[in-house]
């Protein structure tokens, strides 16, 4: 394997064979096809808060650990140079082209794949020095992120970094941490705008496919999470948003055509008929969800409509009076 060019300053390893393969592995356990033909080279830049990473490695396949507590306090920023790789965390799979940056975070456990020898090359930053922002639930996810002139300019920096002479006195050493920490920054932060957008595009898609299907019995967050070809983690994580699962908000929608019916005919179908008719898995799941959401019974309320009495307000439904499973 070709090394490179840093002169001064970083570790480098190199592993070679079935000695070099049992040497390596760790919390990354590598597998390769032929153990005997197994070459990797790992070279390391510590900084004051941040580290450079290059790893070139022949065609395998792995794991990468949750890391220990320690270190879980870290994001790791990384970009191929050489190869393409194939990976996976939690039930997302990321195909990664040259170029492509990636996130990851220390609590990730990784699968992946490399048909050919790849070459990646990492920053890691410590989340003290992350805007705290950036680093709220559902902000930012692991996993490859969308292609900008600043991912772009990103890949290409630390392109040069490996492919130049690394010779760091003590002030340069400090220009290079905060260099990568504000550039490390940047990304992150187009990197979670891109995120939004795309949340909101999913959202949308959500509420769509709820709208769609709103009569259809079994309709709930895996049926919608297959048919967007999402996770069902997701399809909550972007819901939620606001603070009403996918379950409460397809109750509610179905409860308020229930009442929309009664206020266009009161003499429409009874209980049974309206629960078939609206999607609810029978005449005992709509009475109680009914009352949940308006304070009254539907006869109550068919009453009310009957003698042009005011109806009344909607009530708020906290989980525990109306299941979220209960949507039918």
């Amino acid at each position: 394997m070709r090394g490179d060019r840093f002169e001064a300053g970083p570790e480098r390893l190199q592993f070679v064979g079935r000695d070099g393969l049992r040497r390596i592995n760790g919390t990354t356990r590598f597998t390769p096809q032929d153990p005997d033909a197994f070459q990797a080279e790992h070279r390391r830049l510590e900084l004051t808060d941040c580290s450079f990473e290059s790893l070139r490695v022949s065609a395998c396949s792995g794991t990468i650990d949750a890391q220990p507590s320690t270190q879980r306090e870290q994001l790791h920023l990384g970009t191929l140079v050489a190869g393409r790789s194939a990976w996976r965390t939690g039930k997302r799979t990321h195909d990664q082209q040259r170029g492509a940056v990636h996130l990851l975070r220390g609590t990730d456990a990784v699968e992946f794949d490399w048909a050919q020898p790849v070459h990646l090359l990492t920053v890691r930053i410590p989340v003290s020095a992350v805007p705290a922002h950036l680093l709220a639930d559902g902000v930012l996810r692991s996993g490859v992120l969308a292609r900008t002139p600043l991912t772009n300019g990103f890949s290409g920096f630390l392109h040069q970094l490996a492919a130049g002479p690394v010779v760091l006195d003590t002030v340069e050493h400090g220009h290079l941490d905060r260099a990568l920490r504000a550039l490390a920054n940047g990304v992150l932060a187009v990197a979670a705008a891109e995120s939004q957008v795309a949340d909101d595009d999913l959202r949308y898609a959500i509420h769509d496919y709820i709208e769609r299907h709103l009569l259809e019995p079994g309709l709930d967050p895996t049926r919608i999470a297959s048919a967007l070809r999402v996770s069902v983690r997701w399809v909550h994580q972007v819901f939620n948003h606001d603070g009403e699962s996918v379950a409460r908000f397809i109750r509610h929608r179905r409860l308020d055509l229930v009442a929309e019916a009664l206020q266009a005919d009161p003499r429409s179908s009874g209980v049974s008929g309206l629960s078939r008719q609206f999607g609810f898995g029978g005449r005992d799941q709509l009475t109680r969800a009914f009352r949940s959401r308006y304070g009254m019974t539907i006869s109550e309320y068919r009453d009310r409509v009957r003698d042009s009495a005011p109806l009344p307000d909607r009530l708020p439904a906290p989980d525990e009076r109306v299941q979220d499973r209960a949507i039918g």
